[in-house]
């Protein structure tokens, strides 16, 4: 598959998944076998820690998908903006960040050509990076959008961890 190819797969993800699908996009993280929500929700908490992030810091998340890192985020106090390639997964972190009552930004752009001019404290690039073929370009943009001094972190949970948890 060329890199178009595998670009527009993750365009057209919400649109192959089906309605059942998209309701579980949009009911992330919870809504799933009881692990894997904690699972996610441990993550979350992890990426808290590492990256210090407390009220009033801000956070892009590069390859956000249905946001629901980002909108959590929102829910601590931080600033934070999402960038998916895929417009319907950003409508469905829109729609998702209205119902919660959230001021989150989220814009469909390529991860791997964005330039957000140096304005966060914190990028999270969390379970994406796979989708791309240049983690080259993606990392250059996730440095672009850093402040001096700040701080990216690259997360990419394993299948093996995802579905046997601890004894992974």
């Amino acid at each position: 598959m060329s890199g178009e190819e595998r670009k527009r797969a993750e365009i057209d993800y919400p649109q192959a998944v089906g309605e059942a699908g998209r309701d579980w996009i949009r009911g992330k993280p919870f809504g799933h076998d009881p692990r894997e929500s904690a699972r996610f929700l441990i993550d979350f908490g992890y990426i808290m820690q590492l990256l210090e992030l407390h009220a009033g810091t801000s956070l892009v998340e590069l390859g956000c998908g249905s946001g629901w890192m980002t909108r959590f985020a929102a829910r601590q106090g931080l600033h934070a903006e999402g960038y998916d390639i895929s417009p319907e997964m950003i409508e469905i972190a829109r729609e998702q960040a209205a119902a919660e009552g959230l001021d989150v930004v989220f814009e469909a752009a390529d991860m791997e050509g964005l330039d957000l001019g140096r304005r966060f404290d914190a990028c999270l690039i969390y379970d994406a990076i796979h989708h791309s073929e240049r983690a080259d370009l993606v990392l250059a943009s996730a440095h672009r959008a850093l402040k001096p001094g700040g701080c990216l972190l690259l997360a990419e949970p394993n299948w093996k961890q995802r579905f046997e948890g601890r004894g992974a």
